[in-house]
């Protein structure tokens, strides 16, 4: 456990540019932004199967040099390493590129050695004990994870000014769930009648700030006589619609066909320690529940309104209301509670909330 958490914190080289007396050194790129950071991804014993995050190039080595690395989070020191190069290694042109598989490797590098010890998991547990569960559990939690090196010529003394430290900075911020609002309900319940245009969608999730976390919004359709279930709505129907640019919310006058049901659902491409770059081919989505609907003619809605409000009504088992629905009086689809005046979804979920409870029924003129 000790030797993997030393190897994995060496991931923390990756990425600074700063410039001593003498030689100066970069990583390109010089910062990254995910949605989740897994220690497990930087295997010391399968480092092949790392993700390629970044090389390190140092300029103007002339003799041995050292490297000083502190690890911040949030502005908070972890820990630091420091790291010398061996007697006698080659570096041809004066120039030593590392990439991360290079360094975060049970073999280490030939030409580099640490020195000082191990840093190991309770070196950073005992720096910062929120950190605790979050490192042992194998990730890193929103926050910035700051790098601030320094490089000299080996065996310069103490490490002071002139020598600017040189930071990189992984910027963590989680993606939450995604929960839909309106219109609709969760699959699985019976589709609201929508009339209204436009249609205006809505929706709620965690903004990370990140560009690459765009929201897409896509909508499905499907004819009166195949209505989506939760086991078909992602494989039947036809794609309706899609906006791969959206944020909380959308409304566009688009071409809904009275009578159809229409399903949607709202995605976003995840960053992780693979995906930065964007070379992965098959990137973490993170998606939200499709919610479902039906869409009708105003006129129509207002008759199904009423159909549906009678039926409603018959639930409450109110023999007044069941003998005046006999003798063929019709609701006119509103319900008045409390001076509000409800209609459509509203009324109908009004009358819901009553079914089971005992009332008391008055006929007045």
């Amino acid at each position: 456990m000790k030797n993997y958490y030393s190897i994995f914190l060496l991931l923390l080289l990756l990425s600074f540019t700063g410039k001593a007396v003498g030689v100066s050194c970069y990583f390109s790129p010089s910062s990254v932004e995910l949605n989740t950071m897994n220690t497990i991804s930087f295997d010391p014993n399968e480092p092949l199967s790392q993700p390629m995050l970044t090389t390190l190039t140092i300029n103007d080595i002339t003799t041995r040099i050292e490297l000083m690395v502190s690890v911040y989070w949030n502005g908070n020191q972890l820990v630091d390493i420091n790291f010398e190069s061996v007697p006698g290694a080659s570096f041809p042109g004066n120039v030593a590129q590392l990439n991360n598989r290079q360094l975060i490797s049970n073999q280490g590098d030939s030409r580099f050695m640490t020195v000082g010890g191990d840093i190991s998991v309770e070196d950073v547990i005992n720096s910062n004990p929120l950190l605790k569960d979050a490192v042992l559990a194998g990730y890193f939690p929103d926050g910035n994870l700051e790098l601030r090196v320094k490089v000299q010529e080996y065996a310069s003394g103490n490490w002071t000014e002139p020598n600017i430290p040189a930071v990189f900075t992984i910027k963590i911020r989680n993606a939450g769930a995604i929960n839909l609002q309106s219109p609709g309900v969760a699959i699985g319940q019976t589709p609201p009648q929508i009339s209204e245009r436009p249609v205006s969608f809505f929706w709620n999730s965690v903004s990370t700030g990140f560009a690459a976390n765009k929201n897409t919004i896509t909508i499905r359709e499907y004819p009166p006589n195949n209505p989506p279930n939760p086991s078909s709505v992602g494989n039947t129907g036809n794609i309706f619609h899609t906006n791969t640019d959206v944020n909380s919310g959308f409304a566009e006058f688009l071409p809904f066909n009275p009578g159809n049901y229409y399903a949607w659902q709202i995605s976003t491409q995840l960053v992780n320690e693979f995906t930065h770059n964007r070379s992965q081919t098959t990137p973490t989505v993170s998606k939200s529940n499709w919610y479902v609907f039906k869409f009708v003619n105003e006129s129509d809605n207002e008759s199904q309104t009423v159909a549906d409000m009678q039926a409603q009504l018959n639930f409450l088992d109110s023999d007044i209301l069941r003998n005046l629905l006999t003798q063929g009086y019709t609701p006119v689809g509103t319900v008045i509670y409390e001076g509000r005046t409800y209609t459509g979804q509203d009324a109908l979920d009004l009358l819901s909330g009553l079914v089971g409870k005992e009332i008391e029924v008055q006929i007045k003129d």
